[in-house]
C-alpha cells in the first residue's frame, strides 16, 4: 500500500488540483480549488495563501483555454480582497486581458489597476492634489465611456458615485 505526504497550506491544495488537472480530471480539480478558497478565511494572514490559490486557479483555466472562467475567477477575487495587498492580482489580470481580452475588458483592467494606485497614492499622501486630479479624471472618464458604449442603468449609477466620491 503507498501513502503520501500531507501538505498543508495553499501549495498543498494547489498540488492536489495540478494532480487531479494533470489525470485529466479538470472539473475535481476546480472543486478542489473552490474547497481550498471556502476555507482560507478573509484574515490579513491568509491573504497570501489566497492569492496563491486564486493565481493557480487561473492559470489552470487560462491552460485550458476557459478565458471566461479565469475572467470571472480574477474578478471575483480582486473584489474579495483588500485593494491595497491585490496590486500583484491587478497586474496579473492586466496582462491576462492583454493575451486574451477584448478592448472593452482590457480598459477595465487598466481603469481598476490605474483606480488601486491612485488609492495607494493617497492613502501615502493624501494632500497630493496632482493625484487627486488625475483620479477624478480617470473616473470621469469611466463615467463617459459607460455611457457611451450604453451600459446598463446600475453602471452608469455606480460610476457617477465615484466620480462624486472622489
Amino acid at each position: 500500500r503507498r501513502t503520501g505526504r500531507c501538505e498543508a497550506g495553499a501549495n498543498g491544495v494547489v498540488n492536489w488540483a495540478w494532480f487531479e488537472k494533470d489525470r485529466l480530471k479538470p472539473d475535481k480539480a476546480g472543486k478542489v480549488f473552490q474547497l481550498a478558497l471556502e476555507f482560507i478565511s478573509d484574515d490579513a494572514e491568509h491573504i497570501e495563501k489566497a492569492q496563491a490559490v486564486f493565481s493557480a486557479f487561473v492559470e489552470m483555466k487560462t491552460r485550458l483555454k476557459d478565458y471566461e472562467r479565469a475572467r470571472v475567477i480574477y474578478k471575483f477575487a480582486l473584489d474579495r480582497l483588500p485593494r491595497s495587498k491585490s496590486s500583484a492580482l491587478y497586474a496579473a489580470y492586466t496582462n491576462f486581458e492583454k493575451q486574451h481580452g477584448n478592448r472593452s475588458t482590457l480598459e477595465t483592467a487598466v481603469v481598476g489597476r490605474r483606480r488601486v494606485q491612485y488609492e495607494e497614492e493617497l492613502a501615502h499622501d493624501g494632500r497630493n492634489y496632482d493625484v487627486w486630479f488625475d483620479y477624478a479624471r480617470l473616473e470621469e472618464g469611466s463615467l463617459h465611456t459607460a455611457r457611451e458604449e450604453g451600459e446598463p442603468a446600475e453602471k452608469v449609477e455606480a460610476c457617477i458615485g465615484r466620480v462624486r466620491e472622489v
